[in-house]
């Protein structure tokens, strides 16, 4: 399976249903600071990820199907807009780390394709006020 439909997604597929799609990244950073400031926007490029699809089968069609064992880079680059206590916006870059290990997966059911959409991270101030990632979710379109 190389592509689902119309929809040519999906960068490649290997023998071991391991596939990779490039994917939108919408990210909440509500109430997150940054160098003690309100943040107005945050912006960032898609990335590729790459995951396992299963496909649990019996003698009478599809039982389910799932995926795991989603990675992707390590960093992302962030693009955050701030107001720094004037009335003009700063615009600067920061880094944060991506842990693949703990990733939530949200399943759409009746879209009709099955495929990855996007994802959604979460921003939070660690103790030292640093921006960092709290939770990945990548949400799944299913039939």
């Amino acid at each position: 399976m190389k592509y689902l439909k119309k929809y040519k997604l999906i960068k490649e597929a290997s023998a071991e249903d391991t596939y990779r799609m490039e994917c939108k990244i919408d990210i909440n950073y509500h109430g997150v600071l940054f160098e003690g400031q309100e943040i107005d926007d945050i912006e960032t490029n898609g990335i590729i990820v790459s995951y396992i699809i299963e496909i649990e089968g019996r003698e009478y069609g599809l039982k389910g199907i799932t995926s795991h064992s989603f990675k992707g880079q390590e960093e992302l680059p962030l693009f955050i807009k701030y107001y720094p206590g004037t009335e003009d916006w700063i615009e600067t870059e920061k880094t944060v780390k991506l842990n693949w290990d703990n990733v939530e997966v949200e399943y759409n059911n009746g879209q009709g394709v099955y495929m990855v959409e996007d994802l959604a991270i979460d921003l939070v101030n660690d103790g030292n006020g640093d921006i960092i990632v709290q939770k990945i979710t990548v949400n799944v379109n299913t039939f």
